[in-house]
């Protein structure tokens, strides 16, 4: 029994460790970057992600929710 409880509350943690993430990522005072290129489709979580080395114009830090309200998408390398 002692070793049900011990796995139960580990899924349990991981289960708690997953959704804070979720939480944090998604917490409005949590700033992404964007490229301001007119191609450009993607938020970063940090301004120093290669995704946006090629970026050619000005890399601007804005929340997540204005980031998705201009049709970006999340870096498929950093999330």
């Amino acid at each position: 029994m002692g070793a049900k409880i011990i796995i139960s509350g580990l899924i349990l943690m991981s289960l708690i460790g997953s959704n804070s993430r979720l939480l944090a990522i998604n917490a409005p005072d949590n700033g992404v970057y964007i490229c301001n290129g007119p191609n450009s489709k993607v938020y970063h979580r940090s301004n120093t992600c290669k995704g946006l080395n090629r970026c050619s114009t000005q890399i601007t830090k804005l929340n997540l929710s204005s980031a998705t309200a201009k049709g970006r998408r999340a870096c498929k390398i950093e999330y």
